[in-house]
């Protein structure tokens, strides 16, 4: 995973990755406060897994808080957020009562094909 913390970390994305994220971040200026006091972007990069996703985050993505597995039928979903935009998923984690999160930008193409089927299920 790679952290977008400045406007210059876009600019290898794909144009449509960017507009997502770029749109964001304008969400987010209406707060008037500095980004990093708000939230943190992170880009899945092609060779990230579910597995590599919790280990460098520390949220569960194939578990819920009560252990239950993804593939189950009382799982519930740990994230607040997971919304599908042209390009890419939204994944937020809202982490604190303030309002900071973390939101992970996951390409719809990205080749780990347990992460697609997780965003395709879950998904708004």
């Amino acid at each position: 995973m790679r952290q977008l913390t400045q406007p210059e970390h876009y600019n290898d994305l794909s144009p449509a990755i960017a507009q997502s994220v770029n749109a964001k971040v304008q969400e987010l200026q209406a707060w008037d406060l500095p980004l990093g006091q708000l939230a943190q972007m992170w880009l899945v990069e092609d060779s990230d897994t579910l597995q590599s996703i919790e280990q460098a985050t520390g949220q569960p993505l194939s578990h819920d808080w009560c252990g239950n597995h993804l593939s189950q039928s009382s799982f519930a979903p740990p994230w607040d957020v997971l919304h599908r935009h042209k390009a890419c998923w939204e994944l937020v984690y809202v982490l604190s009562d303030d309002g900071f999160g973390w939101v992970l930008w996951i390409p719809i193409d990205h080749p780990c094909t347990e992460l697609q089927q997780l965003c395709q299920r879950f998904a708004t």
